[in-house]
């Protein structure tokens, strides 16, 4: 009668406490697995009207590790334009980069980890107009 009451006690109690271990594990594998790609944290197509003697703000976000910036201007956009990253104080992070119609550019420099909030600028190089760009964060 003893085996039999042990044998049910294990049947109920003991066997689900496995199944839960493994659930647990599973989910725990599976978030760390995500945890491996960093997901994109900007991901903007900004219309923005640009003038040709001063930089206007595309985007901007929040910074806690390094960030790699790349920006496509679109195809129909009237121009080439600069693209700079500031702190909100105006410092440069990232200098200058041309970027011609069409093309998508990756600035060389990365946002440093800890300067805080950054500001994306473009500045038209020809001509002054509305501006179609693509911001990521890589």
């Amino acid at each position: 009668m003893k085996k039999m009451l042990i044998l049910l006690l294990a049947i109920f109690f003991v066997l689900p406490m496995g199944e839960v271990q493994a659930k647990d594990f599973s989910e725990n594998f599976k978030s760390r697995e995500l945890e491996k790609y960093e997901p994109m944290r900007i991901n903007d197509s900004v219309n923005v009207y640009l003038y040709t003697n001063s930089f206007s703000r595309v985007t901007s976000d929040n910074n806690w590790i390094n960030a790699s910036i790349r920006v496509t201007n679109a195809d129909y956009n009237p121009g080439p334009i600069y693209v700079r990253v500031t702190n909100l104080q105006g410092e440069i992070l990232v200098p200058d980069h041309y970027i011609a119609v069409g093309t998508t550019e990756t600035l060389t420099n990365r946002v440093p980890w800890n300067s805080g909030e950054y500001v994306v600028k473009a500045m038209a190089v020809d001509r002054s107009g509305n501006y179609t760009l693509t911001v990521k964060d890589w």
